[in-house]
């Protein structure tokens, strides 16, 4: 009961946010060039359905794929390096340079050695998302504590036994905030990689701004929102229907 009555609150927050930005602009106390109204936008995304579903599915596919790509081979490659302390050390740095770096500066080179291809988009999207998942899957596999660690070398445990049914159940949950958090980067990725390259919301956005088309700017940052979202439950989701019992038993 309490929840259904929290949930109908939030729907008549944004009900009353999105009135007033109507009244507003309605009463040129908000230009309509800066500001589209909402009802302009529910009337855009009907008439302009099919343009704004296919540079959805693009951005949507593109960052999917590279959220996928890039977690897995990043939740491997953190499992081998907390294995091999040498390897950590030596490949952490190049790690970081690629995660401090904006993506924005290195997509041109990925134009460069790439072209203008789907395969630039991909490989910014893979390289924004990596960073995170790697460096929580270390951070979680640190977190196993000595006793833990001690009591099943005590009942003979191989050291991938250790990995398999202590070491890994510990470090999911880091692993899950890691995974969210690649998810919402994977959409900043792709869409950094469209705005070169093309196709797209990134191109939409880029395009109606040489346009001065607010109202599809604004159009494709909702789309980006959604799609941010979703990636991030579905993430979520998938991952404690598939773990849960996993982590339990563990």
């Amino acid at each position: 009961m309490r929840k259904n009555t929290s949930n109908t609150l939030i729907f008549l927050i944004y009900i009353s946010f999105f009135t007033i930005i109507e009244c507003v602009v309605r009463r040129d106390l908000i230009s309509n060039a800066l500001v589209p109204k909402p009802t302009d936008l529910f009337v855009l995304f009907w008439q302009q359905k099919e343009v704004l579903f296919f540079a959805f599915w693009q951005t949507f596919y593109l960052s999917l794929s590279a959220f996928v790509f890039a977690g897995f081979f990043a939740f491997i490659l953190g499992i081998i390096l907390h294995q091999f302390v040498f390897a950590q050390k030596t490949l952490m740095p190049f790690a970081l340079f690629l995660q401090t770096v904006p993506i924005i500066a290195l997509a041109p080179l990925l134009v460069i050695y790439l072209g203008f291809s789907s395969l630039t988009t991909f490989i910014a999207g893979v390289i924004v998302c990596f960073f995170p998942v790697l460096i929580s899957t270390l951070s979680g596999l640190e977190r196993v504590s000595i006793n833990q660690e001690e009591l099943l070398s005590f009942l003979k445990a191989s050291g991938f036994q250790k990995l398999i049914y202590l070491k890994i159940p510990v470090a999911m949950p880091s692993v899950l905030s890691g995974l969210k958090t690649s998810a919402g980067l994977a959409v900043i990725g792709v869409v950094s990689g469209e705005f070169l390259v093309g196709g797209g919301l990134g191109a939409l956005i880029d395009s109606s701004r040489l346009q001065q088309r607010v109202d599809f700017v604004f159009a494709s940052l909702i789309l980006l929102s959604i799609l941010g979202l979703f990636l991030m439950q579905s993430v979520e989701y998938i991952f404690n229907l598939l773990l849960k019992k996993y982590l339990v038993r563990s």
